[in-house]
């Protein structure tokens, strides 16, 4: 368990230092109660992120995915998330040449809403983030 802990340490440290919590946190400290908001946000991301890891790594331990030879299909799954991500980032791109010169991007609606977010809010946050990451 060890050694599967150590392989996808990597992975949950980017996930943790993403771009979303990063922005989360600066929209939460400039809002009313920032100081606080953002620590529970903070504090959260952490735990779920932690979270993740370990069930990642009792499934995968689960399905006999450690040691250094990957079964295929875990190969292919790499591949597949590689090539999803990648048709990700080209419709950002392509969304934001069409943007018209001199238009500012729309705000986030998440973003708008840091204002009047409680405390259970802010908590659900980091779990409803993940939830897109899933779709």
């Amino acid at each position: 368990m060890g050694k599967a802990f150590a392989d996808m340490l990597p992975y949950t440290l980017g996930l943790i230092v993403s771009p979303f919590p990063v922005v989360a946190v600066i929209a939460l400290l400039i809002s009313a109660n920032g100081r606080a908001k953002a620590l529970l946000f903070e504090v959260t991301w952490l735990v779920m992120s932690w979270v993740v890891l370990v069930v990642l790594i009792t499934l995968l331990g689960a399905a006999g995915v450690t040691g250094h030879a990957k079964a295929t299909w875990v190969a292919w799954l790499d591949l597949t998330i590689g090539v999803l991500l990648l048709l990700m980032a080209f419709a950002g791109i392509r969304r934001a040449t069409r943007r018209k010169e001199g238009r500012a991007p729309e705000v986030p609606r998440w973003i708008a809403a840091m204002d009047t977010m409680t405390p259970s809010k802010i908590v659900l946050a980091p779990l409803r983030h993940r939830a897109h990451l899933g779709r």
